[in-house]
């Protein structure tokens, strides 16, 4: 048996029999031409007929269609074909290599940007690349005809099209080299339950097709060919998760309690009224966190009606349950091609979102109106992203009342009391918490960015991924500050992001007094499990242990011990 440890895209286990789709490997060679109109004319029909065959999957899942709308602009892209038309022209050379020279430039480019979202875009560019390539070249597409229900594909990297392609095949697992948990398509890869596991380097040279694998995509493992007993280890793992979800879909009783008896809310992220199904199917509180800026991303210019709808429509749909609405995160990594956007030197600094909000304010009064419209529908609370002063947020809670006047004046039915909150996500709002606590109704600690921005880390940057570390001093000393002053005040907090669905600092959260989580639905198992197999006493003693410890190697060293019920046990 060979176990690999990659990185967790989409939780779940999955077991099934190796598929090798090995199509990035394609060889281009430039050599000399005479008729440059033949390679032009070569192109323009490989665009065409990779154009046609978009409208063709569009047509057929219309869930993807923002993403196929990006590639199809890459076809009409002047920087992209116009250029590669240029060089045929100028160095009078063939198609695929003009294209490949093109692309190469593109990449390098992109590759050297800080921007998330632009890096991202390099799988797109990659995509199109190919398919252009192979239908040039007359090179057989390795498609997923041969997969099924048993299959575990093995990529070195996926297309958006590909994981279309899985569902209808009912494909429960892949591995592949490369992918982030960020990007669009591994968004996509949750949502469909599909199980993947990314950084599985060079899988084709120690997997064969017909191996068996398994995908555990809740630790980022991956075995290959297990033994018996390993083999058995992981089947009983996957029917106890199949088993829980069936329970939860059965059982009106989703309470999550330690083993003496501390009650922990779990809420879900979601990004749209589709993935309100997971509430039910996962056993989830309400909604922590509804990123509202995918409607934009995918839609563009919603208007307020529109905006209202979509948002009453959720409320109706959730029976009372709490419905928390961040108001749109754009700018940075999230950049909509229907919206204005420039390009930053430094975006994640820079122009994203509540600064974006406040720069385009009739879109932002636009979404607070149908907020406080939708409030009369369910229980609902506004959330502002990324509020680094109260100068920032006495402005906001003006255009607030603002709204509300205009709506009494046009006679509009709206909540007046709907809760207020910010995300804690900047160094700022952190250490002025007992400030903040006078402005607003509640708190969602974003620990993604508010770890990357008081460490100075950029965790998608592997030369530095290694400093990004969630059980820091400086964090865990942050995050108690701020659990002891809002809990002092009687108001409610909520850890939101990766940390809280990360069930290997599930007891640390609890030690520092946190009862609220808000994750992706398909990690809320896992930290379901963990919270009922601790005593939040035991956590509370493992956490005053933490805060007298000066490095990340020895905290993280006790919380694995903790974990694994070596220390603290009677």
């Amino acid at each position: 048996m060979i176990i690999k440890k990659g990185t967790t895209i989409s939780n779940g286990i999955a077991i099934g029999k190796a598929l090798i789709i090995c199509r990035d490997k394609v060889s281009v060679k430039g050599y000399k031409i005479q008729d440059t109109s033949f390679e032009i004319e070569k192109l323009n029909s490989a665009v065409s007929h990779t154009s046609k065959l978009l409208d063709q999957m569009q047509l057929i899942s219309k869930t993807y269609k923002e993403l196929y709308d990006v590639y199809k602009l890459l076809l009409t892209d002047e920087s992209f074909i116009g250029k590669a038309v240029s060089i045929i022209e100028e160095e009078q050379v063939n198609a695929e290599y003009a294209l490949k020279k093109v692309t190469d430039s593109l990449m390098n480019k992109l590759s050297l940007s800080d921007n998330d979202y632009f890096k991202a875009r390099m799988h797109d560019i990659k995509d199109i690349y190919l398919r252009l390539i192979r239908y040039m070249s007359n090179i057989l597409v390795e498609n997923l005809d041969d997969a099924d229900e048993d299959t575990i594909l093995v990529f070195n990297d996926f297309a958006v099209s590909d994981i279309d392609a899985m569902v209808k095949k009912k494909v429960k697992g892949f591995i592949s080299a490369v992918g982030n948990k960020i990007s669009h398509k591994s968004i996509i890869v949750r949502e469909s339950g599909i199980v993947a596991v990314s950084g599985i380097k060079n899988a084709d040279t120690f997997i064969k097709n017909g191996d068996v694998l398994v995908v555990d995509g809740f630790l980022g493992y991956v075995a290959i060919n297990p033994d018996k007993a390993s083999m058995e280890k992981y089947e009983k793992k996957k029917a106890d998760y199949e088993n829980y979800l069936n329970s939860v879909k059965n059982d009106h009783d989703t309470s999550c309690k330690t083993l003496d008896g501390h009650v922990v809310s779990l809420y879900a992220n979601i990004n749209s009224n589709d993935e309100l199904t997971h509430l039910n199917v996962h056993g989830m509180q309400g909604v922590g966190l509804y990123r509202t800026e995918f409607l934009y991303i995918n839609n563009g210019m919603l208007n307020e009606d529109e905006q209202y709808n979509i948002l009453k429509n959720a409320l109706l749909s959730m029976q009372n349950k709490p419905l928390t609405v961040r108001t749109f995160d754009l700018g940075g990594d999230k950049v909509s091609r229907f919206m204005p956007s420039s390009v930053e030197e430094n975006p994640a600094l820079g122009l994203r979102a509540i600064r974006y909000s406040m720069k385009y304010r009739d879109f932002f009064s636009a979404q607070i109106r149908a907020v406080l419209r939708a409030g009369i529908s369910g229980d609902i609370r506004l959330l502002l992203p990324m509020v680094s002063s109260i100068d920032e947020l006495l402005e906001i809670k003006i255009i607030i009342d603002n709204e509300k006047k205009r709506l009494q004046e046009m006679n509009v039915p709206y909540r007046d009391n709907i809760p207020l909150g910010i995300m804690i996500e900047v160094p700022s709002t952190a250490i002025l918490i007992d400030k903040f606590i006078k402005y607003v109704d509640f708190f969602s600690i974003g620990t993604n960015d508010l770890i990357q921005y008081v460490l100075g880390v950029d965790r998608n940057n592997e030369d530095v991924s290694h400093l990004y570390a969630s059980a820091h001093p400086a964090i865990l000393s942050l995050l108690k500050n701020i659990q002891d002053k809002v809990s002092a005040a009687g108001k409610p907090v909520s850890i939101c992001g990766e940390l809280a669905g990360d069930c290997r600092y599930t007891a640390m959260l609890i030690g520092l007094g946190y009862r609220s989580f808000s994750m992706n639905p398909r990690s809320s198992y896992m930290v379901r499990k963990t919270i009922s197999s601790f005593n939040a006493k035991d956590c509370e003693k493992l956490v005053n242990i933490l805060l007298s410890i000066d490095t990340v190697e020895e905290i993280e060293a006790l919380i694995s011990d903790f974990n694994n019920k070596d220390i603290l046990t009677d």
